[in-house]
């Protein structure tokens, strides 16, 4: 590639939003380059076959799809299909050491139903859980559909709640902590905690929160499709990031991996962005830049770029190859089914205060909460044909509360410390050791791969481990200059943010990348 080559658009950051943005961009006639600092594209959408000599396609960093818009693969005709799971979720508990759980199924209400009756004792937990989920819909409903659209004020979201029981859980989720929607309509702890987890996804908080980051974090996770479900991406994330890109170099796009952006020289109406290539250093001219990048990489390219504070994540991943799925303690569930849902850890809404209060104090307990799931049971496609026949699965799992801080001094010693931690939880719910269920490499070594804070910023430029890049934003525009911008806009006139760092970024969604383009092509007058 020669120097100073002119591009329309040059993209900084080749995971899937980047490649979504690409796509809209190129099918509009733009010419468009991604600089991908990494050897492959993907970012957190990334699948490996991370173990030597073991053939399976792991999904390294995440794991579940809620919040990609159909829309969008409609629109870029992408081929790629996303399974439900048959479980939605199930939560054991010891009840003085008698093992006794909670199974939430996707296909049966009537399982549901009676997995409550058996862990409560009757239907009155089940049937506040219902209501709950019913109210929760109503919210789910009015707000995804505006995701794709530029920002609403926040008045005018509101006023989508019309009714008495709209305006209810608007109030719940919006104006107060999360607590009070909690403990207003349940009474178990442990049903409480299985629905407070997804307020703690990736981030350090808690129930009564002041700040409501907790009803960020909570409301990105029940929003999803309008139903909050969690689906399977068939063929592992890779496979999403796979379709993309063969859709983006159909369209013409241009890629060049390896190649880490240093410098953006601003200007009207071009830019220029410089960037490494081995020894080499290039350049490219551009019309816009999209950063698919956590915003402190934009500052650090573009002096003040963007404006946002960043927040220390809170999150550990294992990824596990096993063998055999484990038996579980004296259970009438089976161990798929136990399995194929989310798994909870040591989830209890009071365990988990406690677990708050700990790690904010640097205090490791016992009894880390997190939670796992295992993706081949739903989609075995991501084995070959020769170790499904053996009975392997894959196993993952996403810890939390377990601050970046605590792995900056020393960070290879306390992740060891925190696996075993989390090993020893496993352990108390099954009949075996799952260190046992483990498969082997090529090499003898246990298919074992541990992710601290630390490790997903330095492989995958995840500022301090926060996955969602920064901090959560409301689905609705926080101030009057947000209000009709697309939540991609930047403190220079042709930047644009398309990664997590967005308005209404985070997880795997594609919403960043499809309203960033849309900003460009607002901003040029083109249409796609």
């Amino acid at each position: 590639m020669k120097n100073d080559t002119v591009y329309d658009v040059v993209i900084v950051g080749g995971g899937h939003n980047g490649l979504i943005a690409s796509c809209y961009l190129a099918m509009a006639g733009l010419r468009v380059l991604i600089l991908e600092k990494n050897d492959h594209l993907g970012g957190a959408t990334w699948s490996n076959y991370t173990f030597p000599g073991v053939d399976v396609r792991v999904s390294e960093y995440s794991y579940l799809i809620s919040l990609l818009p159909q829309k969008i693969l409609s629109d870029l005709g992408i081929n790629f299909e996303i399974r439900q799971r048959p479980v939605a979720s199930f939560t054991p508990l010891l009840k003085k050491g008698i093992p006794s759980s909670i199974l939430i199924s996707n296909t049966s209400e009537d399982t549901t139903r009676n997995s409550f009756i058996k862990f409560t004792g009757d239907d009155r937990e089940y049937k506040n859980y219902r209501i709950l989920q019913e109210k929760l819909a109503i919210f789910a409903r009015e707000v995804w559909p505006t995701l794709l659209s530029p920002l609403p004020t926040k008045k005018e979201m509101r006023d989508k709640f019309q009714s008495k029981e709209e305006r209810e859980i608007w109030d719940y989720l919006i104006e107060k902590p999360l607590s009070a929607l909690i403990k207003d309509h349940l009474t178990n702890d442990t049903v409480r905690g299985m629905v407070f987890t997804d307020a703690k996804i990736g981030l350090l908080t808690n129930p009564d929160d002041p700040t409501l980051l907790q009803n960020k974090t909570f409301i990105y996770h029940i929003i999803g499709q309008g139903t909050g479900e969690w689906s399977v991406p068939v063929g592992g994330m890779g496979a999403l990031v796979d379709a993309l890109k063969s859709k983006a170099q159909a369209l013409g796009v241009s890629f060049e991996t390896s190649a880490k952006v240093v410098k953006v020289d601003h200007g009207v109406p071009t830019c220029i962005v410089r960037y490494a290539k081995g020894e080499k250093e290039l350049s490219v001219v551009a019309t816009s830049v999209l950063f698919n990048t956590a915003s402190d990489i934009a500052n650090q390219c573009l002096p003040d770029a963007y404006d946002e504070k960043q927040m220390d994540g809170s999150v550990f991943k294992i990824n596990m190859i096993l063998k055999k799925l484990p038996r579980l303690k004296g259970e009438s569930i089976s161990s798929k089914d136990a399995f194929t849902g989310t798994f909870h850890l040591n989830e209890g809404y009071e365990h988990m205060k406690a677990s708050y209060l700990n790690a904010k104090k640097g205090v490791l307990m016992d009894a880390l909460p997190g939670e796992m799931y295992c993706h081949s049971l739903t989609d075995p496609s991501i084995l070959s044909a020769e170790l499904q026949e053996k009975g392997y699965q894959t196993l993952t799992l996403f810890g939390l509360d377990v601050p970046y801080r605590w792995f900056t001094q020393e960070n290879a010693g306390m992740e060891d410390e925190i696996a075993r931690n989390y090993l020893r939880s496993i352990n108390n719910y099954i009949d075996e050791d799952i260190v046992d269920c483990l498969a082997m490499d090529a090499s003898g070594n246990l298919c074992f791969e541990a992710k601290s804070p630390v490790d997903l910023e330095s492989s995958i430029g995840l500022p301090k481990g926060n996955i969602f890049h920064g901090n959560l934003t409301w689905p609705f525009a926080e101030n009057d200059d947000d209000a009709g911008s697309w939540g991609v806009e930047t403190n220079y006139k042709n930047v644009f943010i398309c990664g997590s760092s967005a308005k209404r970024g985070g997880a795997v969604s594609g919403i960043p990348g499809h309203n960033a383009a849309m900003k460009v092509l607002e901003t040029t007058g083109r249409k796609f």
